[in-house]
């Protein structure tokens, strides 16, 4: 992470890599909110137009980068339309692997839509390195000597992450050719808090500005994108910066979730292979039906009666005959309202339709009570992210909490990305944070009959009895730490003057109060082998862990020269 002031910076450019769709967005140094996001994804053969295209990928079969977003569903549907598909790789909504992952690592592989698997970090880095060269011809068709050295690129990641996988985006960005002194990672919701702090009322969709001059205005930032709802408690400071309240906290209920039911549903109907053969026979018609129903579900209401028309491909209905699919059924199917399936499309009404975004609304909307009932001075909920567009969100949250203000701002999606510019600009808008995890080291303490489990005692090489798998504490989930970081230090001593390097284990978990490393809550983050400069005496390690920026900060070094020996925290073997 560079400590370049963004003054340097000719340009800061802000790249938002979502579950279901990505983009960018860049201002200059000299006008940080004069935002630029000139590009147009057009979505095939479609009427959409859209300033951020589907997270998707297609590579060559020799793995080379082919193309992204709606160019790599379109060459991919053509392929598929020409039986020449099978060799490419195709991948999307990749990104949510890094939130389910619960052993990342450098190896970690994914699988593309056939499931043939490939390295994740290769994948990201593609994807991110399209973004990047995307900005950079944009930005040299209007200042073509302007290189990457001119340029402060911004990485946006959701709060509720580990750093596991903040350290896995850092290298994909890397292998991207993004260098690391150019490079910061933003969290998401503290993005659309810096946007929103000071909004124009005419730019708002939804609610009344905030009263961000007053000292202690407490509001919620609730980011519900495609993956993750992901939920930030914030309060203004008498100087405008931000100060966190209450941990990031957040699940796996946006909008792909309602998607899944929409396909779960159209199973239900049409049967599991004949969609299956939709999706490995005629690609083309299977990706529009997603399309389209993404545009349909952000016109969905909390009226019951409401009539919907969902275009449904003709070639299903032959697949449903093909298997004998009993299309007018309706026992057995507990499918909830009426429907009415036609030829090239199903008739459906709004109970049916509410049934698919029960489960997230539902999970959102007691999300929120639970922070509101522990905060009890909120006043505003900000929703941002691409399923806050839905209509049916907006009124359940307006339902759910009528004595909160609920800002909403125009093209709510983007308010991450341009957000992330601003960021860059002023990292230390966000001027404190509080710690999502406990962090720790692997420490075989002595041995306490009172304290410790039995079957864990054992004597090591010195005769010492101690207790195996102890958890050696550095910090506390639930501390306040300033964004400029808080350190601190661990002091370590080779136990003989011949080691020539000392290994840490660090571990994680969400609880406050943790013993073992191997507690079902704690997880491992990382090995660091700190590799000695010299031996035939015994130095003193002095490890730096650096607290509350975006990133987890680590250096090691050696207290009788100075010597640094590690410079940066990396636990991936690459």
């Amino acid at each position: 992470m560079s400590d370049k002031s963004a003054s340097n910076w000719l340009v800061i450019a802000a790249i938002d890599f979502g579950t279901t769709y990505s983009g960018y967005a860049f201002s200059f140094r000299d006008t940080p909110r004069e935002f630029h996001t000139p590009q147009k994804w057009y979505a095939g053969t479609s009427n959409l137009l859209s300033q951020k295209t589907p997270t998707c990928i297609l590579l060559n079969p020799d793995e080379t980068f082919n193309s992204f977003g709606y160019e790599a569903e379109d060459i991919f549907t053509t392929l598929a339309s020409e039986e020449k598909h099978h060799e490419y790789f195709y991948f999307y909504h990749f990104k949510m692997e890094l939130y389910f992952e619960k052993n990342l690592s450098i190896k970690t592989t994914l699988g593309d839509i056939n499931g043939r698997q490939l390295k994740a970090v290769k994948i990201f880095a593609l994807s991110i390195k399209y973004f990047k060269d995307h900005f950079m011809m944009t930005l040299n068709n209007r200042l073509p000597d302007a290189t990457d050295s001119d340029v402060k690129f911004v990485l946006t990641v959701p709060a509720i992450w580990t750093d596991t996988a903040k350290l896995f985006m850092r290298e994909a960005a890397k292998q991207a050719g993004i260098a690391s002194d150019r490079l910061v990672l933003a969290l998401e919701p503290e993005c659309a808090s810096i946007l929103c702090k000071d909004i124009a009322p005419e730019k708002l969709l939804h609610g009344k500005c905030l009263t961000f001059s007053e000292k202690g205005t407490q509001y919620v930032v609730a980011d519900i994108g495609g993956g993750t709802a992901d939920f930030s408690v914030h309060e203004i400071e008498k100087d405008l910066t931000i100060v966190e309240l209450h941990k990031a906290s957040g699940e796996a209920y946006g909008g792909v979730c309602v998607d899944r039911n929409y396909v779960e549903m159209i199973e239900t109907i049409y049967g599991v292979n004949s969609v299956e053969k939709l999706r490995n026979e005629d690609m083309e018609d299977y990706l529009e039906f997603l399309r389209d129903f993404e545009v349909r579900k952000r016109t969905v209401t909390k009226d019951l009666k409401k009539i919907y028309n969902i275009r449904i491909p003709l070639s299903l209905n032959d697949f449903a005959k093909e298997h004998k699919v009993d299309l007018q059924r309706t026992e057995n199917m507990h499918v909830r309202g009426t429907f009415e399936v036609q030829r090239d499309r199903i008739r459906v009404d709004g109970i049916f339709m509410l049934q698919l975004f029960e489960d997230s609304l539902h999970k959102i909307a007691s999300h929120l009570q639970m922070l509101l009932k522990e905060n009890r001075n909120i006043s505003c909920i900000i929703l941002v992210g691409g399923y806050s567009e839905c209509i049916i969100l907006q009124e359940k949250v307006n339902f759910m909490f009528p004595d909160k203000n609920i800002i909403i701002p125009n093209e709510c999606s983007l308010a991450v990305m341009k957000g992330a510019v601003l960021f860059g600009h002023d990292p230390y808008t966000v001027s404190s944070r509080v710690l999502k995890y406990t962090y720790g080291t692997n420490t075989d303490f002595r041995f306490e009959e009172e304290k410790h489990d039995k079957e864990r005692k054992y004597k090591d090489q010195y005769g010492i009895t101690r207790c195996r798998g102890t958890f050696d504490p550095i910090i506390s989930a639930g501390t306040k730490v300033p964004a400029t970081g808080k350190k601190c230090t661990l002091i370590s001593v080779p136990l003989d003057r011949h080691q020539s390097s000392i290994i840490s284990e660090i571990y994680f978990s969400e609880n406050r109060d943790v013993l073992y490393i191997d507690e079902e809550n704690c997880r491992y983050l990382g090995k660091i082998e700190i590799r000695l400069p010299f031996v035939g005496f015994k130095p003193t390690l002095v490890e730096e862990f650096t607290f509350g920026m975006t990133e987890l900060l680590y250096t090691a070094t050696v207290k009788e020269t100075g010597q640094t020996v590690v410079k940066q925290f990396n636990v991936f073997d690459v």
